[in-house]
């Protein structure tokens, strides 16, 4: 990919860069959102907008940057968490 060919890419209409960035893979979004503060904004609610967390640690981290960025925090539309709670007082 030319220079040329990347500028045209920031031509298309916004509503085209999101739609591309909502069906590419998680990893693809991340990249993506390193390129520029266009992208950053961009990617964010396809990156925010349903979180599926696996982990305590996850939680936790994932609380921490919705606090403290309003803009991730507003793309929120499901949160759900996922982890089996095993009690050591049972076993």
């Amino acid at each position: 990919m030319t220079p040329r060919d990347a500028l045209s890419i920031v031509r298309l209409p916004l509503e085209v860069l999101e739609v591309i960035i909502e069906f590419a893979p998680v990893d693809a979004q991340l990249c993506v959102s390193r390129l520029s503060k266009l992208f950053h904004s961009l990617t964010l609610r396809a990156l925010y907008r349903n979180l599926s967390l696996r982990s305590p640690r996850a939680v936790v981290a994932c609380c921490r940057t919705l606090v403290s960025s309003r803009r991730a925090a507003a793309t929120v539309r499901s949160f759900v968490i996922h982890y089996a709670y095993v009690s050591y007082l049972e076993l």
